[in-house]
Protein backbone atom coordinates (compact mmCIF):
# COMPACT_ATOMS: atom_id res chain seq x y z
CA UNK A 1 0.00 0.00 0.00
CA UNK A 2 1.72 3.20 -0.73
CA UNK A 3 -0.42 6.51 0.97
CA UNK A 4 -0.87 10.14 -1.20
CA UNK A 5 2.11 11.45 -0.44
CA UNK A 6 4.79 8.81 -1.63
CA UNK A 7 2.79 8.51 -4.44
CA UNK A 8 3.31 12.10 -5.48
CA UNK A 9 7.25 11.49 -4.70
CA UNK A 10 7.35 8.98 -6.50
CA UNK A 11 5.68 10.67 -9.50
CA UNK A 12 8.40 13.07 -8.96
CA UNK A 13 11.49 10.76 -8.64
CA UNK A 14 10.01 8.88 -12.10
CA UNK A 15 9.68 12.78 -13.98
CA UNK A 16 13.23 13.34 -13.27
CA UNK A 17 14.59 10.60 -14.69
CA UNK A 18 12.52 10.30 -17.34
CA UNK A 19 13.98 13.86 -18.53
CA UNK A 20 17.28 12.38 -17.43
CA UNK A 21 16.66 10.07 -20.17
CA UNK A 22 14.46 11.07 -22.81
CA UNK A 23 15.87 14.76 -23.25
CA UNK A 24 19.20 14.97 -21.71
CA UNK A 25 20.58 11.40 -22.69
CA UNK A 26 22.11 10.93 -19.89
CA UNK A 27 19.98 8.24 -17.46
CA UNK A 28 21.22 7.86 -14.11
CA UNK A 29 19.49 4.27 -13.69
CA UNK A 30 19.41 0.90 -15.21
CA UNK A 31 16.14 0.21 -17.15
CA UNK A 32 15.20 -2.50 -15.23
CA UNK A 33 15.30 -0.11 -11.79
CA UNK A 34 12.92 2.48 -13.95
CA UNK A 35 10.75 -0.17 -15.18
CA UNK A 36 10.44 -1.64 -11.37
CA UNK A 37 9.74 1.98 -10.18
CA UNK A 38 6.83 3.01 -12.79
CA UNK A 39 4.85 -0.57 -11.84
CA UNK A 40 5.02 0.59 -8.55
CA UNK A 41 3.34 3.67 -9.84
CA UNK A 42 0.63 1.76 -11.64
CA UNK A 43 -0.35 -0.46 -8.90
CA UNK A 44 -0.76 2.41 -6.49
CA UNK A 45 -2.71 4.07 -9.28
CA UNK A 46 -5.02 0.82 -10.07
CA UNK A 47 -5.74 0.96 -6.17
CA UNK A 48 -6.24 4.70 -6.20
CA UNK A 49 -7.53 5.83 -9.48
CA UNK A 50 -8.95 9.10 -7.89
CA UNK A 51 -5.11 10.06 -7.68
CA UNK A 52 -4.45 9.95 -11.70
CA UNK A 53 -4.23 13.21 -13.37
CA UNK A 54 -2.35 14.09 -16.45
CA UNK A 55 0.70 14.90 -15.17
CA UNK A 56 1.52 11.34 -14.35
CA UNK A 57 3.83 9.53 -16.20
CA UNK A 58 1.75 6.85 -16.76
CA UNK A 59 -0.09 9.09 -19.20
CA UNK A 60 2.72 9.87 -21.49
CA UNK A 61 5.22 8.08 -23.19
CA UNK A 62 7.88 10.21 -22.50
CA UNK A 63 8.71 13.92 -21.52
CA UNK A 64 7.58 16.59 -23.49
CA UNK A 65 11.08 17.72 -25.31
CA UNK A 66 9.88 20.54 -27.29
CA UNK A 67 7.75 23.97 -26.90
CA UNK A 68 4.73 23.54 -27.92
CA UNK A 69 4.30 27.12 -29.88
CA UNK A 70 7.44 26.02 -31.59
CA UNK A 71 6.15 22.55 -32.74
CA UNK A 72 2.76 23.46 -34.10
CA UNK A 73 4.98 26.07 -36.49
CA UNK A 74 6.82 22.97 -37.70
CA UNK A 75 4.46 21.28 -40.29
CA UNK A 76 4.75 17.82 -42.25
CA UNK A 77 6.07 18.00 -44.88
CA UNK A 78 7.76 21.19 -44.63
CA UNK A 79 11.85 21.53 -45.59
CA UNK A 80 13.55 20.14 -42.45
CA UNK A 81 17.01 20.62 -40.89
CA UNK A 82 18.84 18.70 -37.89
CA UNK A 83 17.24 19.72 -34.88
CA UNK A 84 14.22 20.94 -36.17
CA UNK A 85 10.92 19.34 -34.21
CA UNK A 86 8.77 17.24 -36.36
CA UNK A 87 5.21 14.93 -35.54
CA UNK A 88 5.20 11.24 -36.33
CA UNK A 89 2.73 10.03 -38.39
CA UNK A 90 1.70 7.09 -36.30
CA UNK A 91 3.24 7.57 -32.61
CA UNK A 92 5.82 5.68 -31.29
CA UNK A 93 4.60 3.78 -28.53
CA UNK A 94 6.42 2.03 -25.65
CA UNK A 95 6.29 -1.46 -24.94
CA UNK A 96 5.01 -2.92 -22.26
CA UNK A 97 7.36 -4.75 -19.53
CA UNK A 98 6.96 -7.89 -17.97
CA UNK A 99 9.41 -9.16 -15.01
CA UNK A 100 8.31 -12.73 -14.33
CA UNK A 101 8.17 -15.89 -16.85
CA UNK A 102 4.48 -16.40 -15.74
CA UNK A 103 4.12 -12.72 -17.36
CA UNK A 104 5.33 -13.76 -20.52
CA UNK A 105 3.45 -17.18 -20.52
CA UNK A 106 0.56 -15.73 -20.26
CA UNK A 107 1.26 -13.28 -22.65
CA UNK A 108 1.86 -15.84 -24.86
CA UNK A 109 -1.58 -17.73 -24.21
CA UNK A 110 -3.06 -14.58 -24.56
CA UNK A 111 -1.61 -14.27 -28.26
CA UNK A 112 -2.21 -17.56 -29.27
CA UNK A 113 -5.77 -17.57 -27.98
CA UNK A 114 -6.08 -15.03 -31.12
CA UNK A 115 -3.68 -15.98 -33.27
CA UNK A 116 -3.36 -19.80 -33.21
CA UNK A 117 -0.70 -19.95 -35.60
CA UNK A 118 1.23 -17.02 -34.55
CA UNK A 119 5.21 -17.99 -34.72
CA UNK A 120 7.49 -15.74 -32.22
CA UNK A 121 11.23 -14.57 -32.29
CA UNK A 122 13.21 -13.71 -29.79
CA UNK A 123 16.57 -11.56 -29.81
CA UNK A 124 18.71 -9.95 -27.46
CA UNK A 125 17.57 -6.38 -26.12
CA UNK A 126 19.41 -3.85 -27.16
CA UNK A 127 19.38 -0.78 -25.53
CA UNK A 128 19.80 2.12 -27.42
CA UNK A 129 17.89 5.39 -29.29
CA UNK A 130 14.73 4.56 -31.31
CA UNK A 131 13.97 6.38 -34.54
CA UNK A 132 11.99 6.08 -37.28
CA UNK A 133 12.91 6.66 -40.54
CA UNK A 134 10.54 7.29 -43.55
CA UNK A 135 10.59 5.95 -47.46
CA UNK A 136 8.66 7.91 -50.25
CA UNK A 137 8.95 6.17 -53.88
CA UNK A 138 12.41 4.33 -52.52
CA UNK A 139 14.15 7.46 -51.15
CA UNK A 140 14.59 8.53 -47.54
CA UNK A 141 12.72 11.26 -46.80
CA UNK A 142 13.12 11.86 -42.83
CA UNK A 143 14.25 10.13 -40.06
CA UNK A 144 13.58 11.01 -36.20
CA UNK A 145 13.80 10.17 -33.33
CA UNK A 146 11.46 8.88 -30.87
CA UNK A 147 10.99 12.07 -28.62
CA UNK A 148 7.79 12.10 -26.72
CA UNK A 149 6.59 9.72 -28.83
CA UNK A 150 4.44 11.84 -30.60
CA UNK A 151 6.77 14.46 -31.57
CA UNK A 152 10.18 13.82 -32.20
CA UNK A 153 13.49 15.46 -33.85
CA UNK A 154 14.94 15.37 -37.07
CA UNK A 155 18.10 13.45 -37.43
CA UNK A 156 18.20 12.79 -41.43
CA UNK A 157 21.52 14.05 -41.95
CA UNK A 158 23.11 12.23 -39.22
CA UNK A 159 21.06 8.96 -39.70
CA UNK A 160 22.20 8.48 -43.36
CA UNK A 161 26.25 8.40 -41.80
CA UNK A 162 24.99 5.15 -40.23
CA UNK A 163 26.15 2.27 -43.14
CA UNK A 164 22.89 0.15 -42.10
CA UNK A 165 20.94 3.39 -43.20
CA UNK A 166 19.88 3.38 -46.75
CA UNK A 167 19.37 6.20 -48.67
CA UNK A 168 17.73 4.86 -51.49
CA UNK A 169 15.91 1.27 -51.27
CA UNK A 170 16.12 0.20 -54.88
CA UNK A 171 14.64 -2.91 -55.71
CA UNK A 172 14.06 -3.82 -52.20
CA UNK A 173 12.01 -1.31 -51.73
CA UNK A 174 9.27 -2.46 -54.30
CA UNK A 175 6.36 -4.58 -53.29
CA UNK A 176 5.16 -7.83 -54.93
CA UNK A 177 3.44 -5.70 -57.52
CA UNK A 178 6.74 -3.70 -58.37
CA UNK A 179 5.50 -0.57 -56.94
CA UNK A 180 7.20 1.70 -54.94
CA UNK A 181 5.16 2.48 -51.79
CA UNK A 182 4.80 4.85 -48.56
CA UNK A 183 7.25 3.44 -46.19
CA UNK A 184 8.56 3.77 -42.38
CA UNK A 185 10.97 1.74 -40.64
CA UNK A 186 11.48 1.61 -36.99
CA UNK A 187 14.47 0.28 -34.77
CA UNK A 188 17.42 1.29 -32.42
CA UNK A 189 20.29 2.99 -32.75
CA UNK A 190 23.12 1.82 -30.66
CA UNK A 191 26.58 1.75 -30.18
CA UNK A 192 29.05 -1.38 -29.72
CA UNK A 193 31.54 -1.34 -26.58
CA UNK A 194 34.19 -1.32 -28.79
CA UNK A 195 33.01 2.06 -30.78
CA UNK A 196 32.02 3.66 -27.50
CA UNK A 197 35.60 2.66 -25.68
CA UNK A 198 37.23 4.28 -28.67
CA UNK A 199 34.87 7.34 -28.75
CA UNK A 200 35.34 7.99 -25.25
CA UNK A 201 39.40 8.00 -25.48
CA UNK A 202 38.97 10.61 -28.32
CA UNK A 203 36.76 12.69 -26.45
CA UNK A 204 39.08 12.41 -23.37
CA UNK A 205 42.20 13.35 -25.31
CA UNK A 206 40.44 16.33 -26.81
CA UNK A 207 39.45 17.46 -23.50
CA UNK A 208 35.79 17.12 -23.99
CA UNK A 209 33.25 16.03 -22.30
CA UNK A 210 32.92 11.75 -21.91
CA UNK A 211 29.76 9.94 -22.38
CA UNK A 212 28.74 7.84 -19.30
CA UNK A 213 27.39 4.55 -21.55
CA UNK A 214 26.93 3.32 -25.36
CA UNK A 215 23.40 4.74 -25.46
CA UNK A 216 24.04 8.38 -24.17
CA UNK A 217 27.18 8.23 -26.79
CA UNK A 218 24.96 7.26 -29.37
CA UNK A 219 22.10 9.44 -28.68
CA UNK A 220 24.32 12.39 -28.60
CA UNK A 221 26.29 11.16 -31.99
CA UNK A 222 22.89 11.27 -33.65
CA UNK A 223 21.77 14.34 -32.28
CA UNK A 224 24.96 16.79 -32.78
CA UNK A 225 24.28 19.67 -35.57
CA UNK A 226 28.06 19.53 -36.35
Amino acid sequence: MMNKTAYEELKQKLKYHMNRYYNEDEPEISDYEYDRLMVQLKEAEKEHPEWVDKDSPTQVIGENVVDEKFAASTPRGSKRTSGVVVSHDVPMLSIQDVFTKEDVLRWVHEVRSRHPDVKFSVEQKIDGLSMSIRYDKGKIVLAETRGDGLLGEDVTLNALAIPDVLQDLGPAGKNDAGLLLPLEIRGEVYMTLEAFEKTNERQELEGKKIFANPRNCAAGTLKQLD
